[in-house]
């Protein structure tokens, strides 16, 4: 009797799965992971998703890295205009931080991709614009009048398809801001704040142009102005504290 109840003592008590489930449930695990990284990397293998990253590498400043990224979109899609000016821009920004040869390289670069852009949509507004940026950036670089006004030349091409384009409004105002021409600059960024009233950006060109006109109450309203509209603005706040300590504030 006693042999009895030692062994019903000492009988385990957990419910153990037949191999059957164990196994079923093992290769539904396998088949789930399979999936996602099959969905995994078709996400990888699309345009958007390297063009997104290239963009956000954009933001970062990042332009070297951006570029791998916006390649790799290229190679998905070589006809994406949108990638292929996304990536002029981004080699804009190198070669405006760069020196010698890379600094050359990197402007050649811009333009083809501009170029290649705008062979496939000679109407892209934002492709002109782009190529207007390159033209300016290298006549900064080389204080040359004929890439001002080459500069010019594609940013009025873009406003001819796009009247209300900001950003070729903002390009010409740069241009002349440069040249000390800030009658025709403050011209030029009237028009951008006028058909851009909600852009930070449209109102903080005007302020730079009418601080470096030695306007300051002026500069400082406007920079207000773009502030009300986007209050973490870093160029409106710093460009509005600049001028604070040029009046002695």
């Amino acid at each position: 009797m006693k042999e009895r109840f030692g062994r019903v003592g000492t009988r385990k008590t957990g419910i153990t799965l037949p191999k059957i489930l164990v196994k079923n449930s093992f290769s539904l695990v396998l088949v789930a992971l399979a999936i996602l990284c099959a969905s995994v990397l078709a996400q990888e293998n699309t345009t958007d998703y390297w063009l997104n990253i290239g963009q956000d590498l954009m933001k970062e400043g990042s332009y070297e890295r951006a570029v791998e990224a916006l390649d790799r979109a290229i190679n998905i899609t070589p006809q994406n205009t949108t990638v292929l000016i996304s990536r002029g821009t981004a080699f804009n920004m190198i070669a405006v931080g760069s020196q010698g040869q890379a600094h050359t390289d990197a402007f050649d670069k811009a333009l083809k991709d501009f170029d290649s852009a705008l062979e496939i949509d000679p109407k892209s507004a934002e492709a002109w614009v782009g190529k207007g940026r390159v033209f300016r950036d290298m006549g900064a670089f080389d204080n040359s009048p004929g890439k001002y006004n080459e500069s010019l030349a594609n940013f009025d091409r873009a406003l001819e398809i796009d009247p209300g384009n900001i950003e070729a409004w903002r390009g010409k105002a740069a241009i002349f801001a440069s040249q000390n021409n800030f009658d025709e600059a403050l011209k030029y960024a009237n028009k951008a704040t006028e058909v851009g009233p909600n852009n930070p950006w449209a109102w903080i060109s005007k302020a730079s142009i009418f601080a470096s006109m030695g306007n300051y109450d002026e500069a400082i309203k406007t920079y207000d102005r773009a502030l009300e509209i986007d209050p973490q603005n870093p160029a409106a706040s710093n460009g509005r504290a600049a001028v604070l300590d040029q009046v002695g504030h």
